[in-house]
């Protein structure tokens, strides 16, 4: 079942979410995610915590991204999994990658063992 979850509008530009089934929500995160858009990043974040499901996400559109906005996903990737519930990536770009490296956070995410 798929599902298309309302989104606020400063977040169209860089994040859409789906629910796949009963259980798991695809999030695709695109664009530039800068500082500007940490704010309404964590908001539409938290709608999808909210849902206590399992995440999957997907980053490989990402065009940039910087401290911040990685500090978001990072806390939202430790949310879920306080949540007990399971976090994945799917794919993410070469800039999401990078910075997530460059902050030592690439592990933490579970993005260093996946696209080695």
């Amino acid at each position: 079942m798929k599902e298309t979850i309302a989104q606020s509008p400063a977040a169209v530009d860089f994040i859409s979410c789906e629910q796949r089934d009963d259980n798991e929500v695809s999030v695709l995160l695109s664009g530039n995610l800068s500082i500007a858009e940490a704010s309404p990043l964590r908001a539409q974040l938290q709608e999808v915590l909210s849902q206590k499901k399992n995440v999957t996400l997907d980053g490989g559109s990402v065009e940039r991204i910087d401290t911040a906005a990685l500090q978001v996903l990072w806390a939202f990737g430790r949310e879920v999994l306080d949540g007990h519930k399971s976090i994945k990536w799917t794919a993410a770009s070469d800039s999401l990658l990078q910075a997530a490296a460059l902050l030592g956070l690439a592990d933490t995410m579970g993005l260093a063992a996946r696209f080695d």
